[in-house]
């Protein structure tokens, strides 16, 4: 059963979500999911259109595929920790793998959650409510 609750998130509509993921497929569903919410979503298909993407308007919260060609998620999100810029927006981590390879730096600082595909939509909703709500208080901590 599908959770539908965004009491303590005063409005979703405001927040922007930007979905990082070499297929398409994998966006469209989770826009289903998260737009019924009343979030706002953006998508990249590569490391590079993301970066073009949030220098031209950051998202509240960034939705991030590991395995991608040319630029994997763990490249993608270190360069935006190393940006002062954009070193604050929640990342939460996508991947299809039980068995992930954590980065040198550890998962934990390159990512504030991880969700598993398929992926649960209680928990998606969940854990970007959480990520969405810790960034606009400007406390931004790990969600796992």
């Amino acid at each position: 059963m599908l959770m539908t609750s965004t009491s303590h998130i005063s409005n979703p509509s405001s927040y922007k979500i930007l979905v990082i993921d070499d297929v398409v497929d994998n966006f469209d569903l989770i826009q289903v999911i998260l737009e019924s919410e009343g979030y706002e979503l953006d998508y990249a298909d590569s490391g590079q259109e993301a970066f073009k993407k949030i220098e031209n308007e950051a998202p509240d919260v960034i939705l991030l595929d590991i395995m991608m060609p040319e630029m994997d998620g763990f490249e993608v999100a270190r360069r935006l920790r190393q940006n002062s810029r954009f070193s604050k927006i929640p990342i939460l981590f996508i991947t299809a793998y039980d068995d992930i390879n954590p980065p040198e730096e550890g998962l934990d600082n390159l990512g504030n959650g991880l969700l598993k595909k398929p992926i649960d939509f209680d928990e998606l909703i969940n854990q970007v409510q959480r990520a969405s709500s810790k960034h606009n208080s400007k406390n931004l901590s790990n969600l796992w």
